[in-house]
């Protein structure tokens, strides 16, 4: 991939951006990110400086074992957006074109629960839950609340979830 097929995204700077991290080699978290479309290169032809974007978080290289094979969520050169280059709490991000998607009018803060949000409901697809389950729930970011929360929806009579604590 060339310059002409990346975009920059801007993201909004009214909402409290602080944060403490255990991974101090994170220069700009943001692993969801929502935001308008501040430049494009030449080749993109999915989106006009304007819109209003989410950003895929995982960038897979397309060129290792697995992603040749069509398994890019094994991806072994993955970038991951927020996590070893800045991610949405940066002013700025730089995207390649197909990791976007317009979203309208749509609130950053509702844009950026959409992955997890899927993730979640993958994740009550793949359990085959019965009515009246115990579930003990690893896992209290975001997609952990969300799976919570449909788990419960689900029918589970009991969900307890439990997280590392970070000092």
């Amino acid at each position: 991939m060339n310059k002409a097929d990346f975009l920059e995204v801007s993201f909004d700077t009214r909402y409290e951006r602080s944060f403490t991290s255990p991974h101090t080699s994170l220069t700009s978290p943001g692993h969801e990110a929502a935001g308008t479309v501040a430049a494009i290169g030449k080749n993109v032809k999915n989106v006009v400086i304007g819109d209003r974007v989410a950003a895929d978080a995982l960038q897979p290289c397309l060129n290792c074992s697995y992603c040749t094979r069509r398994k890019t969520q094994l991806c072994e050169n993955v970038i991951g957006y927020g996590g070893n280059v800045p991610g949405g709490f940066a002013e700025y991000c730089r995207y390649p074109a197909r990791m976007v998607f317009t979203i309208g009018n749509l609130p950053d803060l509702e844009a950026v629960l959409l992955e997890p949000a899927a993730c979640a409901a993958h994740g009550i697809e793949r359990m085959q839950m019965e009515v009246g389950s115990r579930v003990l729930l690893f896992g209290c970011g975001p997609t952990g609340i969300l799976l919570a929360q449909l788990i419960k929806m689900n029918g589970a009579a009991h969900v307890c979830s439990t997280s590392k604590a970070y000092a």
